[in-house]
């Protein structure tokens, strides 16, 4: 889910409360040229966004507002 700014929050929830808030809700858009995702809050509007690698070179990820998706919002799954 994410919370009143934006951010990404882990939030545990029954389904019909799920159900009935678009913060744990994702559209999730696939780039066939890019061979990635682009992973979208419904209430935020806001990105899923890799920040930076951490030192092991492993993504770590934020939240971005944009109103397109760049390169930075692409997902490898």
């Amino acid at each position: 889910m994410t919370d009143d700014n934006g951010e990404i929050r882990w939030h545990r929830v029954n389904g019909l409360e799920a159900l009935n808030d678009d913060a744990y809700a994702w559209y999730v858009t696939f780039d066939a040229v890019a061979e990635a995702y682009y992973i979208q809050n419904v209430k935020s509007g806001r990105y899923i966004s890799v920040a930076r690698k951490n030192g092991n070179g492993e993504n770590l990820f934020t939240m971005a507002a944009k109103d397109k998706p760049s390169t930075t919002e692409r997902v490898q799954l």
